[in-house]
């Protein structure tokens, strides 16, 4: 066997490792997340002999669409309303954050599952609630 010969084979190799490496991350996929808005609604309530009320609600929509579960899906908050639920029910979690704002950590999404994040709360001002969506949106990756 001689040098060129040595070479020859020494690229072989190292080239079927990459293609090897590139077909496996290719077929194993990964975790990718999308996020997107459900519905904004205003209600204006009135009860007799009180002052009408405005109450606001909204969704974000969240999806693995990946082919790996992820882990550890935040949602940050910089207001997080008291009123909110995740459908279908998953385990989650509130995380304060230093700066007084707040996460929902969602332990995992399997490939493919689908969850709403649905908000019920009264007027705190819509660019707030507009910009604790952008900012967890954001986070997200999006």
């Amino acid at each position: 066997m001689t040098v060129p010969d040595l070479v020859l084979d020494a690229v072989k190799f190292v080239l079927g490792g990459f293609v090897g490496a590139a077909i496996t991350k290719r077929v194993e996929g990964r975790a990718d997340v999308v996020t997107f808005f459900g519905h904004s609604s205003a209600f204006t309530v009135t009860n007799p002999g009180q002052p009408p009320f405005v109450i606001h609600t909204h969704d974000v929509v969240i999806q693995n669409v990946g082919k790996k579960a992820a882990n550890n899906v935040r949602v940050s908050h910089n207001v997080l309303p008291e009123q909110f639920n995740l459908f279908p029910s998953v385990p989650y979690s509130i995380e304060p954050l230093p700066d007084g704002k707040k996460d929902i950590v969602i332990a995992k999404l399997v490939p493919q599952q689908l969850i709403v994040i649905s908000y019920l709360y009264f007027l705190i001002g819509c660019l707030t609630v507009l910009y604790l969506i952008w900012r967890g949106l954001k986070y997200l990756g999006m």
